[in-house]
């Protein structure tokens, strides 16, 4: 895949357009296919306010909704609600709170699969949008055109280590439930469910094995932010730097 022209997407592995379609009788464009795509990806992205419950909605702004899709935006949301696909919690108000979206029952545990898009109107636009360019920090830039991951291998641990968190996620649940049945306001932390976990691990493999790097610095700490330094410590073991392997010093 062309790291400068497209863009690397993660979308539950039973997921079709082909439903939106069918719901609505119309035939999609590709490039309202692709806009899809994109957004899809989206609602798996960490984002604040995603513990408020059991099962969350990711709180997405239309006006950024319109910059990157176009007027086409809300179509594209009906289309996809209307297909059973997505859902909408309809709570917004204006200046304060956007509206939140999740996927439903039927796609929201579904295993993550990587699509790209390649549609040149996006790609560009999600570009502008990236915390860095490749003229940022130069010497970074550079250092990371020597890594390379194990992508089979670090997927595998990704799938691996979520079926065993989504073990003790069950019983968090059951946990809390309970809880909550007995008193009003339980004082235990609302279970996150690994899904997002899973969506946020791979999504950081997908970027290193595709070259698409982000670097940032804090405005707090000055420390440096990137994906090597968000993935997993466990995840690193899969990534070398000229074949020779990373050594983690804190």
């Amino acid at each position: 895949m062309n790291s400068k022209s497209s863009i690397i997407v993660l979308i539950p592995s039973n997921l079709n357009l082909n439903a939106v379609e069918k719901a609505a009788n119309v035939i999609l464009r590709k490039v309202m296919k692709d806009k899809m795509l994109v957004f899809l990806d989206s609602i798996t992205k960490p984002l604040k306010n995603k513990t408020l419950s059991i099962n969350p909605h990711t709180i997405l702004k239309a006006s950024k909704l319109k910059e990157l899709y176009g007027d086409c935006y809300k179509e594209m949301i009906n289309l996809l609600i209307l297909a059973g696909i997505i859902e909408c919690n309809n709570r917004y108000v204006v200046g304060k709170f956007s509206k939140g979206y999740r996927f439903t029952e039927k796609y929201r545990n579904s295993l993550p699969t990587v699509r790209q898009v390649s549609n040149s109107t996006l790609v560009n636009k999600f570009a502008k949008n990236r915390t860095s360019s490749s003229n940022t920090y130069p010497h970074l830039t550079e250092f990371s055109k020597g890594l390379i991951i194990d992508v089979d291998g670090a997927r595998e641990y990704c799938y691996d280590t979520y079926k065993s968190k989504m073990k003790q996620y069950v019983r968090d649940v059951d946990n809390y439930i309970e809880t909550a049945r007995q008193f009003y306001n339980p004082d235990i932390p609302i279970p996150v469910n690994p899904i997002y976990w899973l969506y946020s691990q791979l999504r950081i493999v997908y970027s290193i094995h595709n070259k698409q790097f982000r670097f940032k610095v804090d405005k707090t700490g000055y420390r440096l932010h990137t994906n090597l330094t968000n993935i997993k410590s466990e995840l690193r073991n899969f990534i070398t730097f000229k074949g020779v392997k990373l050594v983690s010093i804190d």
